[in-house]
């Protein structure tokens, strides 16, 4: 039904989450059909899919929201995001090749997506949690990312409901020589929800 919903059917999905949601056994099933359901309520709900092999902190707009670190699961929280201004940021501990970071954050406005144009840093200093602070002096990522994590050899992933969150995100990971020296890093971007219909950033 996420494909479906995907190809415009939208009422007859929602009905259909409600249906499996109800009469679910399974708890990840049960779990995956409210959260579909759910972000269909309101407009400020949103989806936030996160698939890291890193630990990895997940900070939106100063606030933690979870610590997630598996080869083969996505995590998906509910935020709900006002229009305004947003920091989505991810705090990597270092890892092993192959790692990476993805997000996916799934809004009622446009879609922001990790990509190789995100600012990256192995220094971060001050409010870098937050939206407003000033991130120019950090690199970007750069590259092409990592298209289609798993990475052998972990070629399994946990299956899931959440259409296309991650064929369409890229992961992103430190570069090697600072794999190497074990540093953490920081990998963030800022949006901008107008309370229409339109999302603004780059790497959306």
């Amino acid at each position: 039904w996420a494909y479906r919903e995907h190809q415009g059917h939208v009422d007859q999905a929602v009905v259909a989450y409600r249906r499996i949601a109800g009469s679910a056994t399974n708890a990840t099933v049960k779990k995956q059909a409210e959260d579909l359901a759910w972000f269909h309520e309101s407009r400020n709900n949103s989806l936030l899919s996160l698939y890291c092999r890193n630990e990895t902190r997940i900070i939106l707009d100063g606030r933690p929201l979870v610590i997630v670190g598996h080869p083969a699961k996505v995590v998906v929280v509910r935020v709900q995001l006002e229009p305004g201004h947003h920091a989505l940021v991810l705090q990597a501990k270092p890892e092993r090749y192959p790692d990476w970071v993805l997000a996916h954050l799934r809004t009622h406005h446009g879609t922001v997506l990790t990509h190789p144009n995100w600012r990256i840093s192995y220094t971060y200093k001050g409010s870098w949690q937050r939206p407003g602070y000033d991130d120019s002096g950090w690199s970007v990522v750069g590259g092409h990312g990592i298209k289609g994590p798993p990475e052998v050899p972990f070629v399994y992933i946990e299956p899931n409901a959440y259409a296309f969150t991650i064929s369409e995100a890229d992961g992103l990971r430190a570069r090697p020589d600072v794999r190497q020296e074990g540093k953490s890093f920081v990998v963030r971007h800022e949006f901008y929800l107008n309370g229409d219909s339109e999302l603004h950033g780059a790497g959306l």
